[in-house]
């Protein structure tokens, strides 16, 4: 169950928000190899930021998934920041990505853990 949520300064006027959270969804879930059925993306955008004491744009990318691997983060954040940056604009110089391991039996989906589905 990957989640990822973009927050950005960047005004959400004059981007399609859908098909955005459809690129990120896609880009998440070829670098995990995870089911895209399973993945759920939030956007947060025209929010107040600031990254290295300017509000140019910038964007702040948080990933969740209890499927991350050490040999497979770094292509994860590749793939993700390229999404963002192709879409939002956003350099990648000013782009955070977060991403957060969370064990099975800490998911809840539909009722349940996933680890009560494994």
């Amino acid at each position: 169950m990957p989640y990822i949520h973009v927050s950005s300064n960047v005004a959400a006027a004059g981007i399609d928000t859908d098909a955005f959270a459809r690129a990120l969804s896609k880009s998440l879930a070829g670098s995990l190899g995870a089911p895209e059925q399973l993945l759920l993306a939030k956007l947060s955008l025209g929010s107040p930021m600031l990254m290295a004491k300017k509000s140019d744009p910038c964007a702040f990318v948080e990933i969740r998934s209890a499927q991350l691997d050490p040999k497979k983060n770094p292509a994860i954040v590749k793939a993700v920041t390229e999404t963002v940056t192709a879409t939002l604009g956003v350099s990648p110089k000013r782009i955070f990505v977060n991403l957060q391991e969370i064990p099975p039996t800490h998911w809840g989906f539909n009722g349940a853990t996933a680890a009560s589905r494994l």
